[in-house]
């Protein structure tokens, strides 16, 4: 009878356990798997659905599970947190409820990043009170027209300065390839990302589109003015600024200030300016989609590179990819304008289409410029250790300071290598360009085809 007692509780005993285990294993799937619909057994260029569910944008959301201390959905809506410790106490930072969904979508769209914060703080957990935010609602904007993109407002983000070499090297994003014969190749990718831009913007103005580019020529920065001019116009007032929002260091701040190095000003201070700049000029233009241009170089070549003369082999890696938001790494929600973003992304519809934007894009790419999409299982630092696959070829979601910031569909593309050995030629003289172009041009039409937004 005692031996009969003792496996009817060891029975109940390992039920018990086998429950708790499996909800520990249900929860760490919802947390970590890829998304329902956005798995490889997907059929060759199948795309996502237009809307997302809080599991599927959770496995987007967060690159380090800690990501999830900083918010939580309840049966009213959504809880954003300041620290893991706030959530263990059920302290909420803010609290959209669901039926305020809607009139925060319009304020992700009008207000500016600062008036976000306001609106923010003085929210808190109590329910939105409607009349604060008349100012906020959309002026209404009629897309009418003949032409296809009538209406239609694109942002086009051509990556880096670009300008002279002086200036693309101390920036870090150039090529010098020794050819054959011993003569050298060299252009830089600002340059031609900024030709790209244009190629592209005159297809989109085509076809009704009004097109506006963060920067509109070499070596002029999203300030419309050079590097050397900022520097001697609006450094001082910067590095003081920087200082008292917390955006430097003490000791960044004293090695600026005295040592004045023009790289390290760019890469302490400047080129986040810079990138500011640029969101806070898409969104002011409250645009439809956002496109952000950029090249590759092979990780691995790169490293490998000849340092004093500031060499490139040609190499015969290449690869394309394309990022959408998400992936926040545990330590980007540490400022409150992180986590307005993060709220932001899990409440409105931008991840989704920015997933729908960036498949199109990518199987554009594929098709036109026949250059394949670079595995998951790639070693590349960025891909393994900052960010998320979708299931989707070539486009991983990352915690990019833009595909954050924009306050619209996003994708931000490197379409190949530049140092490619069949790359590098035709980047240097323009002819790959149009091509890249083109595949970017088809992707947009048939987003906006399929009558997404």
């Amino acid at each position: 009878m005692k031996f009969a007692r003792i496996a009817i509780f060891l029975s109940v005993a390992l039920v018990l356990s086998g429950i708790f285990y499996l909800s520990i294993y249900f929860n760490l799937s919802k947390n970590t798997a890829i998304a329902p619909g956005f798995g490889t057994e997907n059929a060759p260029h199948a795309l996502p659905n237009i809307s997302l569910s809080e599991a599927e944008k959770a496995k987007l959301i967060a690159k380090d599970p800690e990501v999830y201390e900083y918010y939580s959905f309840d049966n009213e809506g959504l809880n954003i947190y300041a620290s893991a410790q706030d959530k263990a106490n059920f302290k909420a930072e803010c609290k959209i409820f669901y039926e305020e969904f809607e009139i925060f979508n319009t304020l992700f769209k009008n207000a500016d990043i600062e008036s976000l914060k306001i609106i923010y703080e003085k929210k808190g957990t109590q329910k939105l009170n409607l009349k604060q935010y008349e100012g906020y609602l959309p002026v209404n904007e009629k897309k009418m027209g003949a032409l296809p993109l009538s209406g239609v407002k694109i942002a086009l983000d051509p990556g880096h300065l670009g300008g002279d070499m002086e200036t693309a090297m101390m920036e870090g994003k150039f090529i010098r390839i020794k050819n054959a014969d011993g003569t050298i190749t060299e252009f830089n990718e600002g340059n031609i990302a900024l030709k790209t831009a244009k190629i592209l913007a005159k297809k989109l103005e085509a076809q009704g589109a009004r097109v506006m580019l963060t920067r509109e020529k070499q070596g002029i920065s999203a300030f419309d003015m050079s590097y050397e001019a900022w520097l001697q116009s609006s450094f001082d007032f910067a590095l003081e600024e920087a200082l008292k929002n917390e955006a430097l260091s003490e000791a960044d701040y004293q090695k600026l200030k005295h040592k004045r190095n023009k790289k390290e000003i760019h890469d302490l201070l400047f080129r986040r300016l810079d990138i500011e700049e640029r969101a806070r000029k898409i969104n002011a233009f409250r645009p439809d989609l956002c496109l952000v241009i950029h090249y590759n170089v092979d990780e691995e070549n790169y490293l490998n590179r000849d340092r004093e003369n500031q060499l490139l082999n040609a190499t015969e890696a290449n690869y394309s990819m394309v990022f959408m938001p998400g992936s926040f790494l545990k330590n980007e929600l540490q400022r409150k304008e992180e986590r307005i973003e993060l709220m932001r992304l899990l409440m409105t519809n931008d991840l989704a289409l920015s997933l729908r934007f960036n498949s199109i894009i990518m199987n554009e790419l594929e098709d036109n410029i026949n250059v394949l999409p670079i595995s998951p299982d790639s070693k590349m630092g960025y891909i393994r250790n900052a960010s998320v696959f979708t299931g989707h070829d070539g486009v991983f979601a990352r915690n990019l300071a833009l595909t954050r910031m924009v306050h619209a569909p996003i994708c931000y593309t490197e379409p190949l290598c530049q140092d490619n050995i069949e790359e590098y030629p035709r980047l240097a003289n323009g002819s790959r360009l149009e091509e890249v172009a083109e595949a970017y041009y088809l992707g947009i039409m048939k987003f906006f085809e399929a009558h997404l937004l």
